[in-house]
């Protein structure tokens, strides 16, 4: 009986079952998105509203909770459920460039500034794709410059954390509305100078990978720590800094060599070092000629030295050239940095109260040519307008390849880096006529500084010396 009663049950548990289904369709119900009734239930709040009281705050983190009106603090809830502010997303992390945050701007052509909402989540491009207007709930968040950057997220005590995940979706609310975000056409110089507001989308014309950096990668293939690639315009030689995180999908893939073209990227920064965040690789659209004033492939080279096989913190020792301390205990070192080689010296840490430190080339023939040219590259960290620590460069014709001293050195003007250039931005020495020169020469770096006296241990960097036939 008990089992005739159990049959009887199932068959009826199946019927119910199945008259649910009438028509055998299966297929996913269809998902209306509802556009959020903020102008409805809110108050809208402007970017500049937002800056407006973090400056009134002395630049300290803004409570919202306090600062907005809120139910919670005397507004009345029939007209105000809560106060929330209205962008545009511009960020894509679908390649992992952008970590745990989602860029926003305050309109789809010619913003006036961007901010960043800090978010405890991966893969927020599913629901946060570019394009998208999003209302964000202030409500419970806090407002601040984190290393430069205005920022959105929850708050603990006085620091800004990320939004956890669950409650992404009620703090950044979609709209429906998704459209196509038209970059702020803008220059390097521009950008450098401080003249294009922060947290936007911008497009940058005629960049290029600088000849030193061709053929390197976006960031670094033994580790996974972020590294800065420049760019170099072509138009005013400025160069700017691409900031790509070592877990993105492209950081093993060689950075454009052959080309120049448009950069698109998320304008941010860190303190007050302007950083540039790409989406993806499609963001360097690099399809024209590149505009180097020199390219050695263009010539026949009869010397050349790219420093690529440094071993990183060894005194330099390559075969035929000198490395001579006229004064101090240092001379020239082998660096490497980024995957790129090059020389440096730096008498910092030294306690020398004098440092004249000399690197000289192998001995180069011109006489089996003619038309030679010299060109190479230096960079410099920590240099001050008040120092006098330099470097110079000269050519000798009777260097015996031994005694430095007892040479005679000729001077030669050549652009160099100086106070007012970016650290460890490599510039272009130009292209310098040796035609009038026979017999056998040397090129000298000479380095003169002190680890004593204040402001003058500055660091200078060489690097890819060519002697080319023009």
């Amino acid at each position: 009986m008990k089992n005739i009663l159990k049959i009887a049950a199932l068959f009826l548990f199946l019927g119910t079952f199945t008259a649910c289904v009438q028509d055998d369709d299966y297929t996913v119900p269809t998902v209306v998105e509802v556009e959020p009734k903020n102008a409805e239930n809110g108050h809208e709040y402007t970017f500049d509203a937002l800056m407006t009281m973090h400056y009134e705050n002395f630049y300290n983190v803004v409570d919202l909770d306090t600062e907005v009106p809120d139910p919670a603090n005397g507004a009345d809830p029939s007209v105000l459920e809560y106060s929330y502010l209205v962008g545009y997303v511009i960020s894509n992390d679908r390649t992992g460039n952008f970590y745990k945050s989602i860029y926003i701007q305050d309109a789809i052509e010619n913003p006036t500034i961007g901010f960043k909402i800090d978010v405890d989540m991966y893969d927020t491009y599913f629901n946060y794709e570019v394009g998208r207007k999003v209302y964000v709930k202030l409500n419970g968040l806090g407002f601040d410059q984190i290393n430069g950057v205005y920022s959105l997220g929850t708050l603990d005590g006085t620091s800004l954390e990320r939004i956890p995940e669950l409650q992404v979706p009620n703090y950044v609310q979609r709209s429906t509305e998704v459209s196509t975000i038209v970059p702020t056409q803008t220059t390097a110089a521009a950008v450098n100078s401080g003249s294009v507001p922060d947290g936007i989308l911008v497009s940058l014309p005629n960049m290029q990978v600088p000849f030193a950096d061709l053929g390197i990668t976006y960031a670094n293939l033994d580790n996974t720590y972020s590294v800065n690639r420049d760019l170099k315009s072509c138009d005013d030689d400025e160069v700017v800094i691409i900031r790509n995180s070592g877990f993105a999908d492209f950081r093993t893939v060689p950075m454009p060599m052959n080309g120049a073209g448009t950069l698109t990227a998320v304008l941010s920064r860190y303190n007050s070092t302007k950083q540039l965040y790409i989406r993806d690789t499609n963001d360097l659209d690099f399809t024209g000629d590149r505009c180097d004033p020199f390219n050695p492939a263009d010539y026949t080279s009869i010397f050349s030295e790219d420093f690529e096989t440094a071993v990183d913190g060894t005194n330099l020792d390559f075969a035929g050239w000198t490395n001579f301390s006229e004064a101090g205990s240092r001379v020239w070192r082998e660096e490497e940095y980024g995957n790129n080689g090059y020389t440096e010296f730096s008498p910092f840490g030294s306690s020398d109260a004098s440092s004249i430190a000399w690197l000289v080339t192998p001995s180069i023939d011109m006489d089996a040519n003619t038309n030679e040219k010299l060109f190479f590259r230096t960079a410099q960290h920590h240099l001050n307008d008040d120092v006098n620590n330099t470097l110079e460069v000269f050519i000798s014709t009777d260097f015996d390849g031994t005694n430095v001293l007892a040479a005679t050195w000729n001077p030669i003007t050549v652009d160099m880096p100086d106070s007012d250039t970016s650290w460890y931005q490599f510039i272009d020495s130009g292209l310098i006529d040796l035609s009038a020169y026979s017999g056998n020469i040397n090129v000298a770096f000479k380095y003169t500084g002190s680890d004593t006296v204040p402001n003058q241990s500055a660091g200078f960097q060489i690097d890819d010396l060519y002697v080319i036939l023009d």
